[in-house]
């Protein structure tokens, strides 16, 4: 990967590892993809893109959000959450203001 600042690639990216024996060797920066995918997607406490952002060392969100991915389901529950009434009564209470 290339430093968003200077456009140099960074030491180690294509440094080779195997991770157990029998498994083909991967190059580092494909683990840190998969890392970050794992973080966004699969991990038991998903970490916000805020978090995965400042542990991968990015400067922005756009790289970031593109490990995340959201299905139906997670957005319905997401929006089940919302206390509608407490929401509406509230935008009344700024309209008074």
């Amino acid at each position: 990967m290339h430093n968003q600042i200077t456009g140099q690639r960074r030491p180690g990216d294509n440094a080779r590892v195997v991770l157990y024996p029998g498994q083909r060797e991967a190059v580092v920066h494909t683990f840190r993809h998969v890392f970050c995918s794992f973080l966004a997607n699969r991990a038991k406490e998903k970490a916000s893109a805020f978090q995965v952002m400042k542990l991968m060392g990015n400067s922005g969100m756009e790289i970031v959000l593109s490990y995340f991915q959201v299905d139906d389901r997670e957005l319905a529950a997401a929006v089940g959450g919302v206390d509608f009434g407490a929401m509406l009564w509230a935008a009344r209470q700024e309209e008074q203001i």
